[in-house]
C-alpha cells in the first residue's frame, strides 16, 4: 500500500512541475524568491509562533524587567510578521508581472498549437470539448501548480521544524496523524477522480449554456430573437440544460456525501486519539514543567493544521495531475496536414493550373461526398461549379485548401500531388472569399492586408484605382476600424462591402489562384454586378467559383454540373443550354435564360 502511495504521489508530482513548466521557463525570478520565503523565513517564523508563548512565560515566572520582556515580545512578533510582509512585496513587484507574462505564453502556445491541427479535428466534439477546456484552464491550472509546489516546500519545511520539537516528547503523536492523512490520502484520490467524472459529465450542457448565452449576446442574433421563436425555443432548451444539470448533481451529491463523511469521521478519531495520549503522558508524569507542556500542546496543533495541508497537497496533486492529464491530451492531438513539413514550393510564382484525377472522399468515412471527380483547370482559367445543396461543390474547395486529404486518387497543382507542398506556402497563393465572411476589430488598411503575408506592395493599396474607388464611393478611410468592438466610431460594413473588401486584396499582392464559395448569394445585384466586375479585371490569377445563383457564372469559361457527388456535366453557358439537361433545369428555375 504505501508503495503505491508513493508511486502515486511521485507521478502526480511529475504532473504538477509539467504543469508549471512556463513558471520555469519564464518566472525563475519570482519562483526563486518564493521558495526562499518559503522553505527559510517562513519555517523561522513558524518556531517562533510555537516557542513564543512558552519564552514570555519564563521571563515573566523568572521576574524579568518588563521593558525587556516586551522589547522580545516585539521582535518575536516582527519575525513571525516578517514573511508575510516580504510575500506582500514579491506578489505586488513580481508576480503580477510573471502571471500576465505566463497567461501570454500559455494563450499563444494553445493557439498555435490549434491551428496546427488538421481542420477534421474540428468536427468531433471530443477534440472541441478538450480544447474549449484547455483554453479556460490552463492558465488557472498552472498559477495552481506553482504555488502548489512553493506551497509543499514551506508545508515540508515547517514540518521538519515543528517534528524536530515534537519528537523529543510525543513520538506518537506523529504516528497518529501520519496514518490519518495517509487515509484521507486515498479518500481524496477517490473524491478527485469523482470531481473529473462530475465535470466531464457537465462539459456538454455546460457548452450548450455558453452557447445560449453567446445568441442572447451578440447583435446578429438580435433581430431573430425579437421578430421570430427562437427566443421561445432557448428558453426551452435552457430549462432543459438545467434539468439535465440538476441530475447531474443528485447524481453525484450521494457518492460526494459518503466518502466526505467518511474523511471527517477519520480526521475525528485521529483527534481523539492525540487528546488521549497527551493526557497519558502528563498523567505518567513525562511533562514536569508546564511551560514545556503549552509548547507541546501549540506545537501538536501546528502539527495538526501543517499535515491537513499536507494531506490536501496530497489530494491536489492528484486533481491537478488529472488537469495536467487532460491538458496534454489536447496537445497531443496528432495532424497530418496541418504539420506537413514538405519543401516543395509553386514553381510557378503568377499562374496556377489544377487538376483532379478520380478523387473520392468521405467525411469520417461514411457516405461518399465526392465519387471519382475529375477535371482540370488550365493557367489563368475561369470556371464555376453549380448543383444542389449537398452536392459536393464546397467539399471541392476545400479539399483544395487541403483542410481534408482525398480518401483516394490525386488533387495536382502545376503538375505536383497537393501533398507534396508545403500547407502553409501553398495557402499564401490562394485568395478565398466565402458566403459569410468574418469582419474583425482592425483598420480597413490590415484588414486589406490580410493575405498580404511578406507585407509588400503594401502601396498597391494606395494605388489602385479599384481600392480608391470602392474606398471614395462608401465615403471610408483606411484607418477606420471595422467594429466597435474597441472603438466606438468603428464602422459597421454591409456582407456586400466586406465581400468586396475581401475580393479587393486580390489587388494587393496578386494571387494566382482565387477561389469563391457562394461570393455573391446574399448580395443585391448592383453589389453582385461590382464584384463580377472585379473578377473580369482579374488577370493571370486562375478562378474557381461555387455558385448558386447562376446568373454570376455564366461568363466563365467553363462551368461544371456536380450532382450526387459527381460531374455530370460540363461546358460554358451557352454549351450546356444546348445540351438541354440539369443545367438548363436550373437555369429555368431561376428564370434566367433568355
Amino acid at each position: 500500500m504505501g508503495e503505491f502511495f508513493m508511486k502515486q504521489f511521485f507521478f502526480d508530482l511529475k504532473n504538477v512541475i509539467w504543469l508549471a513548466k512556463e513558471y520555469f521557463k519564464n518566472a525563475k525570478d519570482l519562483l526563486i524568491m518564493q521558495i526562499i520565503i518559503a522553505i527559510i523565513i517562513i519555517p523561522i517564523s513558524s518556531v517562533a509562533s510555537i516557542v513564543f508563548p512558552q519564552k514570555i512565560i519564563d521571563l515573566i515566572l523568572n521576574g524579568t524587567n518588563i521593558q525587556y520582556i516586551i522589547s522580545c515580545a516585539l521582535i518575536i512578533e516582527l519575525i513571525i510578521l516578517f514573511p508575510d510582509v516580504a510575500t506582500v512585496l514579491v506578489d505586488l513587484l513580481i508576480y503580477d508581472k510573471k502571471k500576465c507574462l505566463i497567461d501570454y505564453k500559455i494563450k499563444n502556445k494553445i493557439y498555435i498549437h490549434s491551428l496546427s491541427c488538421d481542420y477534421k479535428h474540428f468536427d468531433d466534439p471530443d477534440f472541441f470539448n478538450k480544447y474549449v477546456w484547455t483554453l479556460t484552464n490552463y492558465t488557472q491550472k498552472s498559477d495552481e501548480a506553482r504555488n502548489y509546489i512553493v506551497s509543499f516546500l514551506m508545508h515540508i519545511s515547517n514540518l521538519v521544524a515543528i517534528i524536530t520539537l515534537i519528537s523529543l516528547t510525543g513520538p506518537l503523536i506523529l504516528a497518529i496523524v501520519m496514518l490519518n492523512v495517509i487515509i484521507r490520502y486515498f479518500i481524496n484520490l477517490k473524491l478527485n477522480k469523482i470531481d473529473m467524472s462530475f465535470e466531464n459529465e457537465n462539459v456538454f450542457p455546460n457548452r450548450k449554456l455558453d452557447y445560449i448565452n453567446n445568441l442572447f449576446y451578440e447583435k446578429k442574433y438580435a433581430i431573430d430573437l425579437r421578430c421570430s421563436n427562437l427566443k421561445s425555443y432557448l428558453f426551452k432548451e435552457l430549462e432543459a440544460v438545467q434539468e439535465i444539470k440538476q441530475k447531474i448533481i443528485k447524481k453525484y451529491n450521494r457518492t460526494w456525501i459518503v466518502w466526505i463523511l467518511l474523511g471527517q469521521l477519520f480526521t475525528s478519531l485521529s483527534y481523539v486519539l492525540v487528546v488521549i495520549y497527551i493526557a497519558y503522558i502528563i498523567l505518567n508524569g513525562q511533562i514536569k514543567d508546564a511551560t514545556m507542556y503549552i509548547t507541546i500542546l501549540t506545537a501538536e496543533i501546528h502539527l495538526q493544521k501543517e499535515l491537513d495541508e499536507l494531506f490536501k497537497f496530497f489530494s491536489l496533486s492528484n486533481a491537478l495531475s488529472l488537469s495536467a492529464e487532460k491538458i496534454k491530451e489536447f496537445f497531443s492531438v496528432k495532424s497530418s496536414i496541418e504539420n506537413n513539413n514538405s519543401y516543395e514550393d509553386l514553381h510557378i510564382k503568377q499562374k496556377i493550373k489544377l487538376e483532379f484525377k478520380n478523387v473520392v472522399f468521405s467525411y469520417n468515412n461514411k457516405q461518399n461526398v465526392l465519387n471519382n471527380v475529375s477535371f482540370s483547370v488550365d493557367y489563368g482559367e475561369k470556371i464555376a461549379f453549380v448543383g444542389d445543396n449537398g452536392s459536393g461543390k464546397s467539399t471541392i474547395i476545400k479539399l483544395l485548401l487541403r483542410l481534408y486529404d482525398v480518401d483516394s486518387g490525386n488533387i495536382f497543382i502545376n503538375g505536383i500531388d497537393i501533398r507534396k507542398y508545403n500547407i502553409k506556402e501553398l495557402r499564401k497563393k490562394i485568395l478565398c472569399v466565402f458566403q459569410d465572411m468574418n469582419i474583425y476589430a482592425m483598420t480597413i488598411y490590415d484588414y486589406l492586408n490580410l493575405n498580404n503575408y511578406n507585407k509588400i506592395n503594401t502601396e498597391n493599396i494606395y494605388s489602385t484605382d479599384e481600392i480608391n474607388s470602392f474606398m471614395k464611393e462608401n465615403g471610408f478611410k483606411y484607418t477606420d476600424s471595422l467594429t466597435k468592438e474597441f472603438n466606438e466610431d468603428g464602422i459597421v460594413p454591409s456582407g456586400g462591402q466586406t465581400q468586396k473588401m475581401i475580393l479587393l486584396r486580390i489587388f494587393v499582392n496578386n494571387h494566382p489562384l482565387l477561389i469563391l464559395d457562394e461570393p455573391t448569394s446574399a448580395l443585391d445585384p448592383i453589389a453582385e454586378h461590382d464584384i463580377i466586375s472585379y473578377l473580369n479585371k482579374v488577370e493571370n490569377a486562375t478562378v474557381i467559383m461555387v455558385s448558386h445563383r447562376l446568373s454570376t457564372v455564366k461568363k466563365m469559361d467553363k462551368i461544371y454540373v456536380v450532382k450526387d457527388g459527381k460531374i455530370v456535366e460540363s461546358g460554358n453557358h451557352l454549351e450546356l443550354i444546348e445540351r438541354n439537361g440539369y443545367y438548363k433545369k436550373m437555369i429555368e428555375a431561376q428564370e434566367l435564360i433568355i
